[in-house]
């Protein structure tokens, strides 16, 4: 019977195409998320023009400041009505 210590210490053979496989995936992923972190982020604040509660996605710039409106939740009833440098300008 073989101890844990043993088993961890062996070598994991693994042909390279399949360890490209399983890795390259999970980078991808991960790359992903840490975008989606940095560069967006979603936040409650009451419209400038309809003075009623939204849910607005920024698009962050390199410094942290908002830069864009990626979406808001009013707009979804209405996309012609566009306050995206109202919403932009506001404070946090």
């Amino acid at each position: 019977m073989e101890t844990i210590q043993h088993v961890l210490t062996q070598p994991i053979e693994m042909p390279l195409w399949l360890l490209l496989a399983i890795s390259l995936p999970i980078y991808v992923a991960f790359m992903w998320a840490i975008s989606k972190v940095r560069v967006e982020s979603r936040e409650e604040i009451v419209c400038p023009r309809r003075d009623e509660p939204a849910t607005v996605a920024f698009l962050r710039g390199p410094s942290g400041r908002r830069e864009a409106v990626v979406s808001c939740s009013l707009l979804e009833d209405d996309g012609g009505d566009r306050c995206e440098a109202e919403c932009v300008g506001q404070r946090a």
